[in-house]
């Protein structure tokens, strides 16, 4: 058990992270990646998406937790960011870590569905 048993409320904590771990896609979408995170995860960690350019996270099993920014707002960064800090700090297993991949690279389209870029992070 992850929460502290003396605490008033860890109870309902553990119930509503088990039911998030068991119904991800509730909490964002199918098509979200703090939803795909939870459940390629099988609810080790927990993700939810916030506006502004913001994801929170925290690996139940290895006790890390933390918050990432995007500074101008913009979101399309956050999963290819949140994919290499995933990885700097071992959150990920191998095969966790290709099933998210497809978060790693995004390109970009203009309005006409031309492609102009791309989207990765490489932290150094």
């Amino acid at each position: 058990k992850h929460f502290n048993e003396n605490h008033k409320y860890s109870e309902e904590v553990r119930m509503l992270l088990n039911a998030i771990a068991k119904y991800p896609h509730l909490t964002g979408s199918m098509i979200k990646y703090d939803s795909h995170l939870m459940k390629i995860t099988k609810g080790k960690m927990f993700s939810k998406w916030g506006a502004e350019g913001v994801l929170l996270f925290a690996h139940k099993e290895k006790k890390i937790g933390g918050v990432i920014k995007v500074k101008d707002g913009n979101e399309r960064a956050l999963p290819s960011v949140a994919n290499e800090i995933f990885k700097k700090l071992s959150l990920l297993d191998r095969d966790e870590s290709q099933a998210l991949f497809i978060w790693s690279n995004q390109k970009l389209m203009n309005h006409a569905k031309i492609k102009v870029g791309n989207i990765y992070s490489k932290i150094i």
